[in-house]
């Protein structure tokens, strides 16, 4: 019984460790707010982002792109990449600098 319960502890404990590792360096699921990503992403809808990309210049026009709120901290936008490097474009949100 001991053995058990010890075998028990030790899976959670790698399971918890395995999913916080996955989530801080593999990928991460973020939810879609706002109707801004119509027709492809809806209110609500769930998507996976990966973390693997090396750098900036992998990013391909149209990608879905996660990027942190410069208003609140605690929210992420998740928009579609419109720029991608050594494209220009112009932004006008005051407070907010977006080298492309």
């Amino acid at each position: 019984m001991i053995k058990k319960v010890y075998e028990l502890i030790i899976l959670l404990v790698v399971a918890i460790i395995l999913a916080v590792c996955i989530r801080t360096f593999v990928a991460e699921i973020y939810i879609v707010y706002g109707d801004s990503m119509l027709p492809n992403l809806h209110d609500g809808d769930k998507i996976m982002i990966s973390k693997m990309i090396d750098d900036i210049t992998s990013y391909q026009r149209g990608d879905i792109v996660v990027i942190d709120d410069h208003l609140d901290r605690n929210q992420n936008i998740v928009k579609r990449a419109g720029n991608v490097a050594r494209s220009t474009s112009k932004a006008d949100l005051p407070g907010f600098n977006l080298p492309v």
